[in-house]
């Protein structure tokens, strides 16, 4: 299939009408939707396309052709998410953008990386590396036992969150929240392993409360933060 062939054509009903539009084998049930791979075939389609455009003049495609590409989806993207164009930036997944924030923060002696336990192993290796290098930040881990349920895991948090501050008030530490990774299930955004209902929302909602820089993903959450304000 090419992008022209799906040019024109009228999305299907989300649901099984949907299973055309991806490349899986017909013995393979997939469950976790994005993590490697399963672009929907338009899509794939399209990137070839772009690959093609790219390799048929390479000079004409760095100086010139993609940069009003990236502008015009940097700008759609900041329509969506209520931001301004120059504050959208295209990364290769989650991951790599919460490491490369993480990592242009401006941290000191003191400083705190609040995670849990279930937070994505890359983002606390991410954590841990910052806390091994200069200024030395420290990584305070929220322990997530299961069974739980939505107003266990705030109230756990909120109760840690005082516990930090009321400790480091005197030394006017920073301090970052890193929830659990975050995928997509309906409306809601969910932890990666096990797989759980998160809510972000709530959690940027107490660390604005408490003057705190949360961090949290987004990339597969948007339906959850569109309809909920943070």
């Amino acid at each position: 299939m090419s992008w022209n062939d799906f040019q024109g054509k009228t999305p299907p009903p989300f649901g099984h009408a949907m299973l055309e539009y991806f490349a899986f084998d017909p013995g393979y049930t997939n469950l976790n939707h994005g993590s490697y791979g399963s672009l929907p075939r338009p899509i794939s389609a399209y990137c070839d396309s772009l690959d093609v455009e790219a390799e048929s003049n390479p000079d004409k495609w760095i100086r010139q052709t993609y940069l009003p590409l990236l502008t015009n989806v940097r700008t759609r993207l900041a329509a969506l998410l209520g931001a301004k164009p120059e504050e959208c930036v295209m990364v290769s997944n989650a991951s790599h953008g919460i490491s490369t924030v993480l990592r242009n923060l401006l941290w000191k002696g003191g400083d705190i990386l609040v995670t849990y336990s279930t937070t994505y192993g890359s983002v606390l290796s991410t954590a841990q590396y910052l806390s091994d290098t200069l200024p030395h930040p420290t990584v305070s881990q929220i322990k997530i036992t299961f069974p739980t349920s939505r107003s266990a895991v705030l109230d756990q948090f909120r109760a840690h969150l005082v516990a930090i501050l009321f400790f480091n008030l005197a030394s006017n530490s920073y301090v970052c929240s890193l929830p659990s990774h975050m995928k997509a299930t309906k409306t809601l955004s969910s932890n990666s392993s096990p797989t759980i209902n998160f809510v972000p929302f709530l959690v940027v909602q107490l660390c604005k409360y408490t003057e705190i820089n949360a961090t949290v993903k987004i990339s597969q959450s948007l339906a959850s933060f569109s309809s909920q304000k943070c």
